[in-house]
């Protein structure tokens, strides 16, 4: 800083600082605008989101985690609705864990089983639904 000799560079002093003084205000000013944006719930979801998309390791503990809920909410409904009373249900619970957690640790071998199975249902369905088209296209045989 300069040393002030007279009111004229005082008064240019004072100039030059009130501008820097609204310049950090401004600055500040659009920080915190940045800041309150950013902290919107869309923002923050959709924040959340791209970085979910963007980390691949991410995507595949939350697949993980959904196959261990799904699978754990299937056994928690087929399993404790069956059973009654207390040892029953203390197994049960011990049974849907252990469901559970292997769903969690293999979920890839769980996927290869679960799609060929649904893909021999469905050939067979489609192999039943090609039967009894056949049979309606060629109309009731009388003999």
């Amino acid at each position: 800083m300069e040393v002030i000799n007279n009111s004229v560079s005082l008064t240019k002093q004072i100039q030059l600082l009130e501008a820097r003084q609204a310049a950090e205000k401004q600055a500040i000013t659009d920080e915190v605008h940045k800041l309150v944006d950013s902290l919107k719930p869309g923002n923050l979801l959709s924040h959340a989101v791209d970085s979910v998309k963007n980390s691949p390791g991410l995507q595949a503990d939350i697949m993980r985690g959904a196959l261990g809920l799904g699978t754990g909410f299937l056994t928690n409904k087929v399993l404790l609705s069956s059973f009654h009373g207390p040892f029953k249900r203390l197994l049960a619970t011990v049974i849907q864990a252990g469901i559970t957690n292997v769903a969690v640790k293999y979920p890839d071998t769980i996927k290869e089983k679960s799609i060929g199975f649904v893909t021999k249902i469905l050939q067979s369905l489609k192999f039943k639904s090609d039967i009894d088209t056949d049979q309606h296209h060629e109309g009731p045989s009388y003999q």
